[in-house]
């Protein structure tokens, strides 16, 4: 039972790492964010089409409902939403309103996991992500206000956190009984062509960029996609969701520790302090729960 735990953290604290090269791989792209998260996970359910054919030949299609296929295109439709609510709400409020906000997401989780998944939440998970949340309002300065255009921005970057709530949802009960490769194929080609028919309606370019950035879009959704978030998606197999999203909050710490490494962005004493405030709020939120779920975790068909 321990090597099966150890798999598991080892795979998120790989997952954490790889979703936190997206910052810097963005910021070397020169395309637009919508065409960014379109390509990203295009691509990557590309890549992950060979999987997903193997697993269909193999699968009992007899156990794929109704039921199934909707909440997989419900899945998809909540990811692009987070994509496209998320990074809107960048032009319409600050970077660290948009952020904190976004952030907020592992609280939604808590709720409807209790409601629709019946799977408990401890006490010591609420200080966790407590704790991370005021963490991210002492990394980002967060200036939340309720007027105007700023106030229309922290409204979309709460629906990112809601659609970010609702896949992670929808993904922690659909793996329980759902090849794993056959699903991240659905939902991220779903995604992205949600969020190509965006690109297209709000005519955002898709095309025509440097030979560069066509190669760090395929290096974002080989990273960040493929193994970081595809990663998340199969520990969800075995931990609660609201475990999982509080994880997933570790990205600004690694986005952090990259920056420092190839930007020469070194944090200063506040930004440090937020970033222990944040892992500390992932380590007591997620541990707390994490070895009571191995011997009950959902299984894989």
């Amino acid at each position: 039972m321990k090597e099966i735990k150890g798999k598991i953290w080892f795979a998120a604290v790989v997952g954490i790492l790889a979703i936190s090269c997206a910052s810097l791989l963005i910021r070397w792209t020169q395309a637009p964010a919508l065409t960014i998260a379109a390509y990203r996970v295009s691509i990557a359910s590309g890549i992950f089409s060979f999987f997903a054919f193997k697993e269909f030949r193999k699968a009992d299609t007899a156990n794929i409902t109704k039921i199934h296929m909707f909440c997989i295109v419900a899945a998809g439709f909540a990811l692009a939403a987070h994509f496209g609510f998320w990074i809107t709400s960048l032009f319409w409020t600050s970077v660290a309103s948009s952020v904190t906000i976004v952030n907020t997401a592992p609280v939604f989780v808590a709720a409807l996991s209790k409601r629709i998944l019946r799977e408990a939440v401890p006490p010591f998970f609420w200080f966790g992500v407590g704790l991370t949340i005021i963490g991210t309002v002492v990394l980002t300065g967060f200036d939340f206000q309720l007027s105007g255009k700023l106030a229309i921005g922290d409204l979309l970057a709460l629906f990112g956190a809601l659609a970010l709530a609702a896949y992670l949802i929808i993904t922690r009960w659909i793996l329980s009984a759902f090849p794993f490769f056959l699903y991240i194929f659905f939902a991220y080609g779903i995604a992205g062509l949600v969020l190509i028919c965006l690109c297209v309606y709000l005519e955002i370019p898709t095309r025509g960029f440097s030979f560069d950035t066509y190669g760090l879009l395929f290096l974002i959704a080989i990273v960040p996609q493929c193994i970081g978030h595809s990663i998340f998606n199969w520990v969800l197999k075995f931990l609660p969701a609201f475990v999982v999203a509080l994880l997933i909050l570790g990205e600004p710490v690694g986005a952090t520790i990259l920056a420092a490494l190839f930007l020469n962005e070194v944090p200063n004493v506040r930004q440090l302090i937020a970033l222990v405030m944040i892992g500390s709020g992932i380590v007591i939120g997620s541990s707390v729960n994490s070895p009571l779920r191995i011997d009950t975790m959902p299984e894989s068909h």
